[in-house]
């Protein structure tokens, strides 16, 4: 027996996908998946994966209502809608490979992949001796343990480049590395221009994280 997750959708994702339906017609798997869309983008995802699994979600109306399920042959309205021609600029929507986006939030992808791009072709200029900045930030591992000081190796490879994620489970101290840092580059900010700060930036898409 197949099992069905369900999703309720929201009234401005129906919307959505109505103001589309009304602009050029399509059938109700593009309606979905133009729902689907904006359902996902609201939940914080640039995009929304496109997979076999859609074809076992049940969506659901506000009002408790059932609106139905993607058909077994989803996938060719690729094809066959308007709706998001990849080589259209006009189009509220682009499907690209197994992805579908809300067409803002592709070209903000697009630019995001751009200026890491840039910044991966530039030379870092930061060539002074980290080593006593670095020893006061962090202590020395005890003798007896032979294990490298990750959190110090990711703060000097991150200090000497123009891009760096560091990443890592809970309570690997990821938080406590990235403050660090932070008082590292403050320290180089001010050695190499005395007269600027460091700007910082800082963007939390969810409650309990943020991205520097």
């Amino acid at each position: 027996m197949t099992h069905f997750s369900q999703i309720m959708l929201a009234k401005v994702d129906i919307a959505f996908a109505e103001m589309l339906q009304s602009k050029q017609s399509a059938d109700k798997d593009a309606w979905l998946l133009a729902a689907y869309t904006s359902y996902a983008y609201r939940a914080g995802n640039s995009c929304l994966i496109l997979s076999a699994s859609l074809s076992q979600i049940s969506f659901m109306h506000p009002n408790g209502l059932s609106i139905g399920r993607f058909s077994a042959d989803w996938s060719a309205q690729q094809h066959q809608c308007r709706w998001w021609q990849h080589d259209d600029a006009s189009t509220p929507l682009v499907w690209q490979e197994n992805r579908l986006y809300l067409r803002r939030a592709w070209q903000d992808e697009q630019f995001i992949q751009a200026s890491i791009q840039q910044r991966l072709g530039m030379i870092s200029e930061v060539m002074q001796p980290l080593t006593p900045w670095l020893t006061s930030l962090f202590q020395p591992s005890p003798t007896n343990n032979t294990e490298p000081n990750w959190q110090l190796i990711a703060c000097t490879l991150a200090s000497r480049s123009q891009f760096s994620i560091i990443t890592g489970g809970p309570g690997t101290g990821k938080t406590t590395t990235v403050v660090r840092l932070l008082a590292l580059l403050h320290r180089l900010a001010q050695q190499s221009t005395p007269s600027q700060s460091l700007q910082v930036g800082l963007s939390a898409p969810k409650i309990g994280r943020a991205h520097v």
